[in-house]
């Protein structure tokens, strides 16, 4: 019998930072229990508009949930799926406490999570934080359902296997098997959180793991660049590097391969997940500009097939204040398989680069803005034309979004918002409505005059977007 309880303390000794987490972390009475508020998101570099402070104990649940449901009834939750609204988001500022209680956050979080500017996020407030989540729909009013979890580069957030709270001693059998059956519902709770909040998009399997290993009386944090990206976590505020630089130098860049951190961002797109990487290069460099994005590809991993990269980053004409700036892909040059994303300013950095020394003016979004715009030179302009001959375009030239109209003009009823950036089809390519003021204009050659008619709304072209037919003014379409 002694020889099983001797095993079984073994067993619970390799269970013990499992076992934790079904604890209450001992924390110094100095910490407060933890606080639900509603906040001016204004005032946030990152957008909370509901945040949690303090020490993680049972009943916080509740509280964030009526907050949580406080600001959406204030608000068109629809129209901000819709407009991939970064704006709402549920912030932490804690170092841990129930885990429990933090994995059932983590259960009702269904919108965009954050640790702001000073803030800290550790424990059982990493496993809240990382269950943030964006909605958008696309064609067919499918929802897309993606990771959306921001931190400020001098926030602090950080994971690890809480302290068992139990005395040092002898064990009866009785109380090891309890411990050994709480040690498989605690992982189990864990796994069960994964599948119900759609898989890796809360843990991937590496990041689930470390957890596990790191020592109770350890805490390791996201301090770099890679780190953040393999975790599938967003750093903003964020400017490009070399913002400065690349304000004169951008038509430069094929000439160096580093300038601007595209090489970095095509490497992070093999960071973001298992089994790929993007390595070796860029070979063949390319950029491109055409109406507002930014066209980078590249070669890398010469050999058998190679890896293609290709990133598209959008110059938006209105506000840059959310952490996205484009999507980017890689794929092997053969076999079926790569990885894309959403891209981020911070990506462009060496993996390596700390994240507490990335730059973040209150100016960050007009800095964003310029460096994207000064690679567009003037050949990269097109006539303006009162039609749109392709069969797709974008939304542009809104702060948001633009209402999609029942009848051509200003004055046609409306049928839903469309969100800036937003890709629709163009129902008859090279057709468009006009009012009869700018007849001319749009069947001449005077730029400024076709011009005038598109800023002043005078011309109209028919569109479909998410199944929705309508018009939209020629002036937020690209």
């Amino acid at each position: 019998m002694l020889l099983k309880i001797e095993v079984c303390q073994f067993l619970l000794n390799k269970f013990a930072a499992v076992l934790s987490f079904i604890c209450l972390v001992s924390l110094s009475g100095t910490l407060s229990a933890a606080t639900v508020s509603l906040v001016d998101n204004s005032k946030s570099s990152i957008g909370c508009e509901v945040k949690l402070e303090g020490v993680i104990e049972e009943g916080d649940v509740e509280r964030l949930t009526a907050a949580i449901v406080e600001v959406k009834s204030r608000r068109d939750y629809w129209l901000d799926a819709v407009l991939n609204s970064y704006d709402f988001r549920v912030c932490f500022n804690s170092p841990g406490g129930s885990y429990l209680e933090g994995i059932e956050i983590a259960r009702i979080i269904d919108v965009p999570t954050g640790v702001d500017e000073g803030d800290i996020c550790e424990s059982a407030c990493f496993l809240a934080f990382m269950s943030g989540i964006n909605t958008t729909f696309q064609e067919n009013d499918f929802g897309v359902v993606w990771q959306d979890r921001v931190m400020h580069p001098l926030a602090s957030v950080g994971y690890h296997a809480p302290a068992l709270n139990i005395k040092a001693g002898n064990f009866s059998a009785e109380e090891v098997n309890k411990a050994y059956r709480i040690a498989l519902f605690s992982v189990a709770e864990l796994i069960k959180l994964r599948k119900e909040k759609y898989g890796s998009y809360i843990f991937r399997d590496y990041l689930f793991e470390d957890m596990l290993r790191i020592p109770p009386n350890k805490m390791k944090h996201i301090r770099t660049v890679e780190q953040a990206i393999k975790a599938q976590i967003m750093v903003f505020p964020v400017v490009f590097p070399g913002v400065e630089k690349s304000l004169e130098n951008a038509s430069q860049y094929p000439q160096d391969k580093n300038y601007g951190g595209f090489a970095h961002a095509c490497r992070a797109m093999g960071l973001m997940v298992d089994d790929f990487g993007v390595d070796e290069g860029p070979h063949r460099p390319k950029i491109s500009t055409d109406q507002g994005y930014v066209f980078f590809s590249a070669a890398f991993d010469l050999g058998e097939s190679g890896t293609g990269c290709e990133l598209h980053q959008s110059i938006p004409d209105g506000s840059t204040s959310t952490w996205f700036v484009g999507d980017g892909s890689a794929k092997d040059g053969d076999a079926n398989i790569g990885t894309q994303g959403s891209l981020a300013a911070f990506m462009y950095y060496p993996p390596l680069t700390e994240i507490n020394t990335l730059k973040y003016p209150f100016n960050h979004a007009e800095l964003n803005l310029e460096f994207l715009s000064g690679f567009g030179g003037k050949d990269d302009k097109r006539l303006l034309s009162c039609a749109v001959g392709d069969t797709t375009a974008r939304v542009t030239n809104v702060q948001n979004f633009t209402n999609l109209r029942r009848q051509a003009g200003m004055n046609g009823q409306v049928t839903g918002p469309v969100p800036l950036g937003a890709q629709l089809s163009v129902i008859n390519p090279g057709n468009f409505l006009r009012t009869d003021r700018c007849a001319a204009a749009c069947n001449g050659t005077n730029q400024n005059a076709v011009k005038q008619c598109i800023d002043n709304n005078d011309v109209w072209i028919e569109v479909e977007y998410i199944g929705r037919r309508g018009f939209l003014s020629r002036k937020f379409l690209e």
